[in-house]
């Protein structure tokens, strides 16, 4: 589950800015270029031994390979949390994969209130209701196979074009790259979709993308870079709020659970009222400044 939503945020450019942590990635490149080696080495080997073998076994090869079903397509038509099928597409796998942020989190708790609890079982329930609204996209469990399903919608998608350049980003010049990764934040903030908004505040306040985060300093009169992305992650849940009837703002939503383990009060509270009742005066004005910046985004 959490390579799907990597795989899609990928091909959104977004994965620039999460492998630049390494922290998701870390085991894909730790396979040394000897392995590497190996590997292709074993599989030629495999290749010839095959290649003398009948007609039956490549039939049954024929038939491992991933087709789009029809159900499938359907099932992202439902315009659950948008009217765009690649929107869809990608809402329906953050869903999924925050489902599954919330059952780490359960796990990695030593001790756990009875507050948290009941708002972990709520959540439960919530992830139920996505997994019944996803059934088939839940149960390809193969990243090839999602990628590509989210391929052949984004190309039958308005924003086929943008995904056509996201996929020749190695023959950019950086300036290119820094083009498409602005355009990028753009399409976030305009997309209307909270999950998707939600990940503005997962970006590090670095890379090509520079001179799109200095007017994020600049705004918030501060070189504290800390300090600008803990508000740049918690204007961007703000700004979510106003979409998806604010799914990301509920209690049960990932951000909340967090509050919530960390401080018993924070339980059964939306992100509007623990921020009015929780940050300081300063705090929020700073966080509406943000809020109205990515607003200004969005035009």
């Amino acid at each position: 589950m959490r390579n799907r939503i990597i795989i899609a945020l990928l091909i959104l450019t977004i994965g620039y800015w999460i492998v630049s942590s390494q922290s998701i990635f870390s085991d894909v490149y730790k396979t040394s270029n000897l392995e590497q080696e190996n590997k292709i080495k074993e599989n030629q080997d495999q290749i010839i031994e095959r290649k003398d073998e009948n007609v039956k076994d490549k039939k049954i090869d024929e038939t491992k390979k991933f087709h789009i079903p029809d159900d499938i397509i359907q099932e992202i038509s439902q315009e659950l949390y948008s009217s765009e099928p690649i929107i869809e597409v990608i809402t329906a796998s953050k869903l999924m994969f925050d489902c599954q942020s919330k059952k780490y989190l359960n796990h990695s708790v030593s001790k756990i209130s009875k507050k948290y609890e009941v708002m972990y079982l709520k959540s439960q329930k919530d992830c139920d209701e996505i997994l019944n609204n996803f059934p088939l996209i839940s149960e390809i469990s193969e990243n090839k196979e999602f990628e590509q399903l989210f391929m052949k919608v984004a190309m039958q998608s308005d924003y086929a074009k943008f995904f056509q350049k996201t996929m020749a980003q190695q023959f950019m010049s950086d300036e290119e790259k820094q083009a498409l990764e602005t355009e990028t934040i753009k399409l976030i903030t305009n997309s209307k979709n909270a999950p998707i908004i939600e990940l503005l505040g997962e970006m590090p306040l670095t890379g090509r993308s520079q001179p799109y985060y200095n007017q994020l300093f600049i705004v918030l009169g501060t070189l504290n870079s800390n300090y600008a992305k803990l508000i740049l992650s918690q204007s961007s849940i703000l700004f979510s709020c106003q979409y998806n009837q604010g799914i990301t703002c509920s209690p049960t939503s990932t951000y909340m659970l967090k509050q919530c383990v960390q401080n018993d009060s924070a339980c059964g509270l939306d992100v509007q009222t623990w921020f009015q009742t929780h940050n300081t005066p300063a705090h929020n004005r700073d966080i509406a400044k943000l809020v109205d910046f990515l607003e200004s985004q969005a035009q």
